[in-house]
């Protein structure tokens, strides 16, 4: 395949590769969607070990349902997300 100029995805295109990865639609098959090469997705999904990325909830919850330690967790997480920037 031909050398492209670089691609950057929008944020409604990475959806559309988790979308479809989710789906178990193989990489080659997504790239062809995008009419690229399968290692222009690949990046996206090693980012996170092929684990899509979700922010934290960084707001308080009342959830009736949760426990110490998941509001430990979340509270660590958000935490964490603030310092990186986010």
């Amino acid at each position: 395949m031909k050398q492209r100029r670089r691609i950057y995805y929008s944020a409604a295109q990475r959806a559309e590769i988790w979308d479809r990865w989710q789906r178990g639609e193989s990489m080659n098959e997504i790239g062809r969607f995008f009419d690229r090469a399968h290692s222009s997705i690949s990046n996206i999904l090693n980012e996170t070990g092929g684990v899509r990325k979700r922010l934290p909830a960084c707001s308080a919850h009342g959830s009736s349902g949760s426990t110490q330690k998941q509001s430990l967790l979340s509270e660590m997480m958000c935490i964490r997300h603030r310092s990186e920037g986010g």
